[in-house]
């Protein structure tokens, strides 16, 4: 029962950590003038935030694609470089369409890109720490006498 607690309010403070993190990222382009970004609710940033997070779901479904098996070499090559594309090209889809949804927070084209482009060099940052944190807790693979 005190691990369950646990996992679940790490979780919750994960979570919680997450959507503080975006908030205060749309929330400074609004300090930005060419972002052009206007906050008239900051409940609705925070739903705006907790929306964008939800993203992960439709993001694993596309990284799914990435178990594909390809062929040939240059194919194998390009593949991965496909699959960032259609996943960072889908996300700006879907925060355009988050925010046209939520009325308490209003982007122009400028700040949009500016904020995918935020949490885009977000996510990959975290994710390259997890990785490493992940890497060097396995060890090497091959061990050398």
């Amino acid at each position: 029962m005190i691990i369950t607690m646990s996992f679940i309010s790490k979780t919750v403070s994960m979570i919680g950590l997450a959507i503080g993190v975006i908030t205060i990222v749309a929330f400074s382009l609004t300090f930005v003038p060419a972002a052009n970004v206007e906050v008239q609710s900051f409940t609705a940033l925070l739903w705006f935030a907790g929306g964008v997070l939800l993203w992960i779901i439709p993001l694993q479904v596309i990284d799914a694609l990435k178990l594909v098996r390809v062929q040939r070499r240059i194919r194998r090559i390009i593949y991965p470089y496909l699959v960032n594309a259609v996943q960072v090209g889908a996300f700006v889809y879907y925060v355009v369409q988050l925010e046209a949804r939520v009325s308490g927070v209003v982007f122009s084209g400028v700040g949009l890109v500016l904020f995918s482009f935020a949490i885009v060099l977000i996510a990959r940052g975290v994710y390259r720490l997890i990785s490493r944190r992940v890497a060097d807790e396995l060890g090497p693979r091959v061990r050398v006498q």
